[in-house]
């Protein structure tokens, strides 16, 4: 069996928590936000198999390019993924805050 792209997935997310965290947003703002993101993202990494995956996979593949360049030899494991997550809510709230 052929995996999908992780762009061609379902959403996992729910309207509902979606609304909620907006209206966080609307009323607590950036940083209200950033302390609702923390525990969402945990969330989604620790139930995400296949995200977790192909994080960690891009990640192993740059590391293996740029190691070759850089004094840095660990290769990545899951907290380089949960920041490689981590990352991804911050740019989603920069949007949001745009």
């Amino acid at each position: 069996m052929v995996e999908k792209h992780w762009a061609k997935k379902k959403e996992r997310g729910s309207y509902w928590g979606i609304v909620i965290v907006l209206r966080a947003y609307q009323y607590g703002g950036h940083w209200l936000m950033r302390l609702i993101l923390a525990p969402v993202i945990t969330y989604f990494f620790l139930t995400g198999g296949d995200p977790r995956r192909a994080s960690l996979d891009f990640l192993r593949r740059v590391h293996s390019y740029a190691a070759e360049r850089s004094p840095f030899t660990a290769e990545p494991g899951w907290r380089q993924s949960w920041y490689h997550f981590w990352q991804f809510g911050l740019h989603a709230l920069a949007k949001i805050d745009a």
